[in-house]
């Protein structure tokens, strides 16, 4: 197989769909909470969605070069993105959620680290930052080299991370601590795995089936971690991470599966095409709005009592 990085046309049908699928998720995270099994199922099962388009965006970002300033100017973008709608929400808080001024320190750190979903975009300056270094890693690195990366990505940017969150090993916390690793790795390795496929395409089809059986063993840990926490009133957060295993699993397994599903397919017609890429753009809307839109609606529609249907009813409607 040609070793060079694959250039492809901007605009994938298959990724577009994992756009979408992915944004859906999101969606259902936010509007289920872990209130009861129905909601642990729902929220747990999502969790591949973020790790999805880290994945998409190295699959891309990584496959052309690009100068540190274009991409300096790209977060740039995005930085004042996430300033203008954190005014939005601020604003909307103030006029139907209670919120009272209390001082532009005060408003200062709510544009800065407010509303909570808004993080994601942190971390995407964070990733577009790297790219120049992560693309000719990837461009100059031979196959071995790039395994071994990911894998000390993996360690450190998952395994490690879980195993500081649970709090349960405070020598590995002191001595990381001095090693200064950051949570970030964990969306790195997904970043650079995107890459990766890229240029060496997907696993091979026995490697695929092994990825699969871990993504589905994955959803059963999150669920059932998750579950058990709760029970016992510990913090849901170890297996809920983006970060853990479970769900980098979840989201690896998606990306592989929806990718070659849809190329053993017939080609979509042209006109399916516009309309997969014309909700494809959407999915950034999606993101910056719907946790808004959760919540107008669960002030003026009526949804079903049970959460085991009340919480699908609102991550569609919310998404519709």
């Amino acid at each position: 197989m040609n070793q060079q990085i694959r250039h492809r046309k901007p605009y994938d049908t298959d990724t577009e769909i994992m756009r979408i699928l992915a944004a859906l998720f999101v969606v259902m995270i936010h509007v289920s909470g872990t209130a009861s099994f129905s909601a642990i199922f729902y929220n747990s099962i999502a969790r591949f969605s973020v790790p999805v388009f880290v994945l998409i965006s190295g699959y891309y970002m990584l496959a052309r070069e690009s100068s540190g300033w274009q991409l300096a100017r790209k977060s740039l973008r995005l930085f004042l993105l996430m300033l203008v709608w954190s005014s939005f929400y601020y604003i909307y808080d103030l006029l139907f959620n209670g919120k009272t001024f209390s001082g532009v320190g005060d408003l200062f750190t709510y544009l800065l680290t407010e509303p909570v979903h808004l993080w994601y975009l942190y971390a995407a300056i964070l990733l577009y930052l790297f790219t120049p270094l992560l693309h000719i890693l990837l461009v100059h690195s031979s196959r071995q080299t790039l395994c071994y990366i990911l894998g000390l990505f993996f360690v450190f940017g998952s395994v490690v991370a879980m195993l500081l969150r649970s709090e349960s090993f405070p020598l590995l916390a002191v001595i990381v601590d001095k090693m200064k690793a950051p949570y970030m790795l964990g969306f790195f390795f997904l970043y650079l795995l995107g890459g990766y496929w890229r240029k060496y395409g997907p696993p091979k089809k026995a490697h695929r089936r092994v990825l699969y059986l871990l993504g589905l063993a994955g959803a059963v840990v999150t669920v059932s971690g998750v579950w058990m926490m709760s029970l016992h009133g510990l913090s849901e957060d170890l297996f809920l991470s983006f970060f853990s295993p479970n769900a980098l699993a979840m989201g690896m397994a998606f990306f592989v599966f929806v990718q070659q599903a849809f190329r053993s397919l017939p080609s979509p017609s042209n006109n399916l095409r516009i309309w997969i890429h014309t909700f494809a753009g959407c999915t950034l809307g999606i993101y910056l709005l719907h946790p808004m839109i959760a919540a107008i609606l669960q002030r003026i529609a009526a949804f079903s009592a049970a959460p085991a249907l009340a919480i699908p009813e609102k991550t569609l409607a919310a998404f519709l």
